[in-house]
């Protein structure tokens, strides 16, 4: 599986390809093939979903098609050769209309190298909605550990909590911002794992509204067990203004636009 983005412009020019390892198979959300969309989260639950929240879990789709992979990057910017390789990750989203029209709080990890494990998860809300999503994907070394989705609060085992914790002003924009996060996975059998995660410094780049990113840090595991570290690129889409919105630790998923730039990407 790969995926391959090309880049033709006066300016910047070639490509950069991510192929998977192999190690951590492509999954959704809720399972690992069934269903794009997180309907699986209220399922047998009787809620009565407004509109948003109908939007929210049964039009969201969010499958991650490479989930730990390997990237190529091969461009010519103004000229000069640029090459490298690094980590990689790619997933995608759809819905029927923007984020802004039907989320009021949206935050997502993604972590895929921090020594054998590989994570992410995720919880959203609605617009005025009481019934915040959950969802937590965790797995070591080919082993999935947890695959689960759900309504916040309706689950005590097979549960992910995802805090933002500190906050500081940004300078450019004025908006606050988390100064990390903590992820946790409470398993069925009662293991429980940890993770913080730090951003290295306070510079952002870019550093503009809605969308911040910056380097970080991850570290953690089996809590009680031995822990370890990874670098994290964090993303922070913030939508209303909420200092605990946020998109983070994607790593060499295409996120730029270059000037005039024509961008074609082919998944394979």
């Amino acid at each position: 599986e790969s995926f391959t983005a090309r880049f033709n412009h006066s300016d910047v020019s070639g490509s950069f390809v991510i192929r998977s390892t192999g190690e951590v198979p492509h999954h959704f959300a809720c399972s690992d093939n069934d269903s794009a969309f997180l309907s699986q989260a209220v399922e047998g639950l009787g809620l009565q979903l407004n509109e948003a929240e109908d939007i929210l879990y049964n039009h969201l789709g969010w499958p991650a098609t490479i989930p730990r992979g390997t990237s190529d990057v091969n461009l010519h910017i103004l000229g000069t050769p640029f090459e490298m390789t690094a980590d990689g990750y790619h997933d995608a989203n759809s819905a029927p209309v923007a984020l802004d029209k039907f989320i009021s709080n949206w935050n997502i990890v993604i972590a895929p190298f921090v020594g054998p494990y590989y994570f992410k998860a995720a919880s959203a809300l609605a617009i005025d909605s009481d019934k915040p999503l959950e969802t937590g994907f965790l797995s070591h070394d080919r082993d999935i550990l947890m695959l689960q989705c759900g309504v916040n609060g309706t689950k005590s085992t097979d549960t992910t909590t995802f805090s933002a914790f500190g906050e500081r002003t940004d300078p450019l924009t004025g908006l606050t911002v988390p100064q990390g996060y903590i992820i946790t996975y409470a398993l069925e059998n009662g293991d429980v794992y940890e993770f913080n995660l730090t951003s290295n410094n306070e510079a952002t780049n870019p550093d503009t509204l809605p969308y911040f990113r910056w380097n970080g840090r991850a570290i953690g595991g089996k809590v009680g067990g031995e822990q370890y570290e990874g670098n994290a690129l964090f993303e922070l889409l913030n939508i209303t203004g909420n200092p605990c919105l946020g998109k983070g630790l994607q790593f060499t998923k295409l996120l730029m636009r270059v000037g005039g730039a024509h961008v074609s990407s082919s998944p394979s």
